[in-house]
């Protein structure tokens, strides 16, 4: 669920290492207590309302949006969307657009 270019780190062979999955199950607040933010913007359409339907489709969705987000020189997807409102603007067919700094 914490998928993200963020969570990408090179290692000495400049291996790229992915980090800070999460929340484990059972476990909704962080550290400090405060209940953990979950990012919808890098989840698969399909699990925005029920995450057991999740696949390995919805893993290839989120990979998509970390590799957005890396070609678009770390800008956030769908930036001009609130996350409350992002579940209907993607069932409407709405995707990201291509980042400037990529073939067509």
């Amino acid at each position: 669920m914490r998928l993200a270019a963020r969570n990408v780190f090179l290692n000495k062979s400049l291996s790229a290492k992915i980090a800070g999955f999460g929340p484990r199950q059972g476990d909704d607040e962080d550290e400090s207590g405060k209940k953990e933010r979950i990012p919808l913007k890098w989840m698969a359409p399909e699990c925005l309302n029920k995450t057991g339907t999740a696949s390995e489709k919805s893993d290839v969705w989120s990979y998509g949006i970390s590799i957005w987000e890396i070609f678009s020189i770390g800008a956030t997807p769908y930036e001009d969307v609130r996350s409350r409102d992002l579940p209907k603007w993607i069932k409407q067919g709405n995707r990201l657009s291509k980042p400037e700094y990529t073939d067509d």
